[in-house]
């Protein structure tokens, strides 16, 4: 019992979202918007995405319970792989940019990934839940986003 629950726990994947930043240099509303999130598989096996959902709201949204829609992102990360994940949300009609840039409106991306590996049959699904804001005004333009530290947004189970 306790030891096929150890080696189901060590030998578990575990991805972590480790960075994410934008495909320009600030905001501008004439262009799609889209970002560069990177994803490490940190375990010592593989996992294999099954879910990826993703979320772009403002401070105005962030209490509304909006639910993040699914990516359609799939495929395998190997142990000690780096994966770089496009993330496109289009032209949102109502983000005010100009707020964005300058640092009155905070932007937000969150979500979740869902995998499993060779031993899910046993353990069931993990899923990894991540959220950063941009924050122009700290000044590393297109590397302005932070993780938020939020237990209910960011996490691995």
């Amino acid at each position: 019992g306790i030891q096929v629950w150890t080696t189901l726990r060590t030998e578990a994947p575990i991805l972590v979202v480790s960075d994410i930043r934008l495909n320009m240099e600030r905001l501008d509303p004439a262009q799609p918007l889209t970002a560069l999130l990177e994803i490490k598989n940190t375990g010592k096996t593989a996992a294999f995405i099954t879910e990826f959902r993703q979320l772009l709201i403002t401070d105005k949204i962030l209490s509304d319970g909006l639910q993040p829609r699914n990516a359609g992102v799939r495929g395998a990360v190997s142990p000690g792989e780096v994966r770089h994940i496009e993330l496109d949300f289009g032209k949102p009609p109502d983000l005010d940019s100009a707020m964005v840039n300058n640092g009155t409106l905070r932007l937000w991306i969150l979500g979740s990934i869902v995998y499993s590996n060779r031993l899910s049959f046993l353990a069931g699904t993990n899923k990894t839940g991540f959220c950063f804001f941009y924050d122009p005004s700290r000044g590393r333009g297109s590397d302005s986003f932070y993780h938020c530290q939020r237990p209910e947004y960011e996490y691995n189970d």
